[in-house]
């Protein structure tokens, strides 16, 4: 009994010993690229220029909600006669999601990338000045296509060009959408308030709007022109490091594991992560759109003038920048599953704290004020960490990003209707609803991290597949080694 344990426990230490020295091999192998100062140059110039782009979509995604009024004017019609857009957006972006989840490994990434990028910039030149309603929804759909192609392929770009090392630089990219998402309402403030003004009186029209030097071209234009300059510099950055500083994405740390996951697994991972996008993108839209409804409803509680609903609006922007600028750091030293586990536990706390609002709504309102800068703070870099977790278990290639994307384009065109609909009539079910995305989305991470464990993280599993290779042995044999390490 005592020879047999003893030889277990030799062959436990001979495997382990080998997969430290295939894992310091692969390690010494990616350094090598890692060590290279032009590789690293490079690789860093691409990131700042990603999260350039990440930016201006920001920008064109806050912009649109602002600026829809102003745009029905300039077009003779009211906000209700062009509700239809929302389609157009919506099938815009999951096209554009769909195209790139197709074309990502056939044609070059770098072209890709610029490719979405001209195609979001076309749309945002042409949006304020199109004065037809049909080539308006076409203009429209076609900034979200650019959009939703861009999202797909900078996410991937950015896991291809930094492998295990792209947790901040992940959340850096997603910090730059949040900045621009937050910087907008003040850059287009002064140019809606012109538009907005001239329009104020009920026997004034749209034509008496105010135009650039009598051009014939909208007030409102200025702004779209500004950051669709910013994003042509961007593309043309992005094409000078293409040509002159080519980056083999081979050199890159990213490894494919797609064989060694299983078609059963994958799917599986790849359904989870569809439903958990498809949850927070919703509960996301829903919290953003119709916050300050409910904060100047006489129904909910609070009853604010609308100066004090946009200064909470204010409040709730800056706690999700400053939280996806935290979350930066807070990658370095801590995991994505440790990470989601605080985020989705501090969005909980500040969701109960909120759905409680009637017990201190007449005499400390200040607390819904804390429960607003926490959910901010905290549910801002679940979008970008949900990815980088789903790396370590299955490869994030074009297909699998375009998955992630369509779950929440969904979630944000569907989820929020029944939201919209019961605001006015009940505008505590706002704060419900919250709570339920809340309770859905930590139930759905605990049942992903438990699928996620009976395959476990793909770069062990890459370790152990190398491993079985050098050994000769068959996939029978990773099972067993990797049993016998466990």
């Amino acid at each position: 009994m005592t020879d047999s344990l003893d030889c277990v426990q030799t062959e436990k230490q001979v495997t382990e010993t080998l997969l430290a020295e295939n894992a310091q091999s692969q390690a010494s192998k990616n350094d090598k690229s890692s060590c290279n100062p032009s590789v690293n140059l490079a690789r860093y110039l691409l990131s700042i220029a990603l999260g350039g782009g990440f930016f201006g979509m920001g920008f064109a995604s806050s912009i649109f909600g602002l600026a829809l009024p102003t745009l029905a004017e300039n077009l003779s019609k009211e906000l209700k006669d062009v509700s239809p857009v929302l389609i157009a957006r919506g099938a815009g972006y999951l096209s554009g999601s769909l195209i790139m989840g197709f074309l990502e490994r056939k044609v070059d990434i770098h072209f890709l990338t610029i490719s979405a990028l001209t195609v979001m910039t076309v749309g945002l030149v042409l949006t304020p000045v199109i004065l037809n309603l049909v080539v308006f929804y076409v203009t429209i759909a076609l900034s979200r296509l650019g959009m939703g192609s861009y999202e797909t392929i900078a996410n991937v770009f950015c896991l291809y060009l930094w492998g295990k090392k792209a947790e901040p630089v992940m959340q850096f990219l997603h910090f730059c959408f949040c900045l621009g998402s937050a910087i907008t309402p003040f850059v287009a403030k002064p140019f809606l308030n012109e538009a907005q003004h001239a329009n104020s009186s009920v026997n004034e029209s749209y034509v008496t709007l105010k135009y650039i030097d009598s051009s014939g071209i909208p007030f409102i234009s200025i702004p779209y022109f500004i950051f669709s300059v910013f994003l042509v510099v961007i593309i043309i950055f992005i094409a000078l490091l293409r040509t002159c500083k080519p980056l083999s994405l081979s050199e890159s740390q990213q490894k494919n594991t797609i064989k060694l996951e299983g078609k059963r697994f994958r799917l599986g991972m790849l359904l989870f992560l569809f439903t958990f996008y498809f949850v927070y993108v919703a509960m996301e839209a829903s919290f953003s759109s119709f916050l300050y409804a409910f904060s100047i409803s006489s129904k909910s509680g609070l009853g604010y003038s609308k100066e004090i609903g946009s200064n909470l609006i204010a409040l709730s922007l800056f706690s999700i920048v400053v939280g996806q600028f935290c979350a930066i750091f807070m990658s370095k030293k801590f995991s994505p599953t440790t990470i989601l586990t605080v985020d989705l536990l501090g969005v909980a706390v500040g969701a109960i704290i909120m759905m409680i609002l009637p017990t201190y709504s007449k005499g400390a309102q200040w607390i819904f004020w804390i429960a607003i800068a926490m959910t901010g703070l905290f549910r801002t870099s679940i979008y970008g960490t949900t990815f980088l977790w789903a790396e370590r278990y299955i490869t994030v290639n074009g297909r699998a990003a375009c998955t992630f994307i369509i779950g929440g384009a969904l979630g944000e065109m569907t989820l929020p209707i029944p939201v919209g609909q019961l605001i006015a009539s009940e505008p505590l079910s706002f704060l419900y609803f919250h709570g339920g995305f809340t309770l859905s989305l930590i139930l759905l991470f605990v049942a992903m991290r438990k699928f996620a464990s009976t395959q476990g993280q793909r770069l062990k599993r890459d370790v152990l597949g190398n491993l079985s290779a050098q050994l000769g042995q068959s996939e029978d044999g990773v099972s067993k080694i990797e049993s016998t390490v466990t």
